[in-house]
């Protein structure tokens, strides 16, 4: 929600503060890690396991990926036949998200580059602001099924450090991330949006590490005690850590470097996960549907944004915006409920059936 609505702002043009959004994406790059840490610990890259754990990753991710992209491809080559170039402008489409591909030439080829995408190639095109073209969220998505790809490799490699160095690991991950950024930067002839959004901002290399601090940080959590969890679970724990979280927020826009942002916060988003984690979420039903909802929220809130912004509403009229919000809401929630947890659950029966997916597992795999 928090990035669904700085997209709000940003196509809309509402001036809001967007770094809930910048915040909210490393939040779950290492949350992501986390998880798969927790829900798969013995992942290796033997053929069953990697089978299995592909195979998983395909079924939890592709259907409804690719039934948006499918909406957003025809969205796209519709206002394009209609207007050409234009129809970046017309849906509110910002500069830095379109800077290299609003040419008659690059838009003409579309149906080509529908292909790539579907398969989570987006991030390989030779226009930097290629990756957005369909729906400019999505390029995290490339980012997640490369780490899937990584991950029975890395698991074995995690398995032989010392849980209690999983900390420390995870700091120097985030050194090093720091470090990758300011390289990065360095050769950049400017650090705005417009030339550093792609080699910096949704660069794969640099979201691996936050991946891999959230995976260091469930490594950890396996060597602390009951002591340590009931600490990390108290009321002040979590309130401590959601607090440091928005003050990270409030603090983001005194930050000269927009991509500095991210990274400042990794070490505040580990706490405040290593926290919520000892909550009992898996008990509640409403956290389960929540979890289902938001991936569809995630993957349809540009889309519908920009068709409000093609349908003439603005930010002169918060009715009409509130509306659109909540349209994107009931939407998310119905397509889920009728289409992809029940096309999921066909998908994992099929796979059983042929003996492709093992039984068992950890619950949190339900919920990522």
């Amino acid at each position: 929600m928090a990035v669904a609505l700085a997209h709000l702002s940003l196509v809309f043009g509402l001036g809001w503060n967007d770094a809930w959004a910048t915040i909210a994406l490393s939040w779950f790059f290492v949350l992501s890690g986390f998880i798969m840490a927790h829900a798969h610990p013995d992942c290796r890259p033997t053929r069953t396991v990697l089978l299995d754990f592909w195979l998983r990753r395909a079924i939890r991710i592709v259907p409804a990926y690719w039934l948006v992209l499918a909406l957003a491809a025809a969205w796209l080559g519709w206002g394009v036949a209609q207007q050409g170039a234009a129809w970046l402008h017309t849906v509110g489409r910002p500069a830095f998200l379109s800077s290299d591909i609003a040419t008659p030439d690059y838009l003409s080829t579309w149906p080509e580059r529908l292909a790539g995408h579907a398969l989570f190639l987006g991030v390989f095109d030779q226009a930097s602001s290629g990756r957005y073209l369909f729906a400019p969220p999505l390029w995290s998505l490339y980012s997640e099924m490369f780490f899937y790809l990584l991950f029975p490799f890395l698991m074995p490699l995690v398995a032989r450090t010392r849980p209690s160095w999983g900390l420390a690991l995870a700091l120097v991950l985030w050194l090093l991330q720091g470090g990758v950024v300011a390289l990065i930067l360095g050769g950049l002839p400017s650090h705005d949006f417009v030339t550093a959004q792609a080699s910096v901002y949704s660069n794969p290399l640099v979201r691996l590490a936050e991946f891999m601090v959230g995976i260091f940080a469930r490594h950890w959590l396996d060597s602390t005690g009951e002591t340590r969890r009931r600490a990390l679970r108290s009321a002040v724990s979590v309130a401590m850590s959601s607090v440091a979280v928005v003050g990270v927020v409030l603090i983001a826009p005194r930050i000269p470097t927009p991509f500095n942002l991210y990274w400042i916060a990794v070490p505040v988003l580990v706490w405040n996960i290593l926290a919520l984690s000892q909550l009992a979420f898996a008990k509640v039903k409403l956290a389960a549907v929540a979890g289902g909802v938001s991936y569809l929220v995630y993957l349809l809130h540009w889309t519908l944004w920009e068709m409000g912004h093609a349908a003439g509403l603005g930010s002169d009229s918060p009715v009409a915006l509130a509306g659109l919000l909540a349209a994107m809401l009931g939407l998310s929630a119905l397509l889920w409920w009728a289409v992809d947890a029940p096309l999921r659950g066909v998908l994992v029966g099929w796979a059983r059936g042929r003996g492709w997916l093992r039984r068992g597992g950890r619950p949190a795999e339900v919920v990522q």
